[in-house]
């Protein structure tokens, strides 16, 4: 839930959640998901960045997972997945 509240927040402010937590402390490690635009955000700014991916579920346009009540989050096709794990870097 609290990541769907962070990531709800930088749609909106993202340079406020990171001077926020950069004042909290400025050596953290951030936690994001790979290609997402808090991950080209955070990367931007030459923080620790540590990206996190889901071989087996759909993205939105925005970079974030599709939720699971939606068809088609869940991605059951071998081939697919590879292609997935391919592109998260």
């Amino acid at each position: 839930m609290t990541n769907k509240i962070l990531s709800s927040i930088f749609v909106f402010d993202n340079k406020l959640i990171f001077s926020s937590v950069k004042n909290i402390d400025k050596d953290i490690i951030h936690v994001t998901l790979a290609n997402s635009e808090w991950d080209k955000f955070l990367s931007s700014k030459g923080v620790k960045v540590a990206k996190e991916g889901f071989a087996d579920r759909a993205l939105n346009d925005n970079g974030l997972l599709v939720p699971r009540s939606e068809a088609g989050a869940v991605i059951h096709n071998q081939d697919q997945i590879l292609r997935v794990l391919l592109g998260i870097n």
